[in-house]
């Protein structure tokens, strides 16, 4: 972490220009790596940004990532989750900005393992949980001359609070009580509880 501040010190004076190139473009397109994430480690994203001025951007960003996991005490076969991303990158000086807008996540679960067996129907082995609400972050983003940006956004806490739904007809189906219980804490948390994301990575193209 330290490591990561000192660079950006030495990139930010190195790239001093950057508000002003920034101030001459129009879009930027990103590729975007999330090592550190919840609910899902290891997401991409790929997003585009419409530069408005110097200080203000709006962005739209598609973040997904899919795997096998362990969450709390339960065994999933498999888990994908989506987010979608509308954002706005308010640039306080030349790269530091603060980001707000609105997601929509998508956490999809089919379960695996023990919990599987103790299902009486295996049609309903799966568990979904769509929610809204806002983001709330702060990144660095530079630009050179030629067009290359790169960014990190530090912070990013996503606060589910619109269109929680969930499809959640497998605890009719678990007949172990121990399991049904474990599973709906696990689907109440992913519900509920906002989201994080820190140090995603960003590089791209200003045009």
């Amino acid at each position: 972490m330290k490591f990561l501040l000192i660079l950006c010190v030495f990139i930010n004076f190195s790239f001093a220009q950057t508000h002003n190139l920034r101030s001459d473009s129009q879009g930027t397109v990103i590729l975007g790596y999330e090592p550190l994430t919840t609910w899902m480690p290891s997401k991409f994203a790929l997003s585009y940004t419409h530069i408005f001025n110097k200080k203000f951007s709006l962005e739209f960003e598609y973040a997904w990532s899919s795997v096998s996991a362990d969450i709390y005490v339960v065994d999933f076969g498999s888990v994908s989750e989506k987010r979608f991303s509308l954002l706005t990158r308010h640039y306080m000086g030349n790269s530091f900005h603060f980001i707000y807008g609105l997601f929509r996540n998508d956490f999809y679960a089919r379960v695996g393992g023990d919990l599987l067996e103790d299902l009486s129907r295996q049609s309903f082995d799966y568990f979904r949980v769509v929610g809204t609400g806002i983001t709330l972050g702060i990144g660095n983003r530079w630009q050179s001359p030629k067009g290359i940006t790169w960014g990190v956004d530090w912070i990013k806490m996503n606060v589910p609070l619109l269109d929680r739904r969930v499809e959640d007809d497998i605890l009719n189906y678990v007949e172990s009580e121990s399991s049904r219980k474990d599973l709906k804490e696990v689907i109440g948390v992913v519900k509920n509880v906002p989201t994080f994301t820190l140090l995603a990575l960003h590089l791209g193209y200003t045009f």
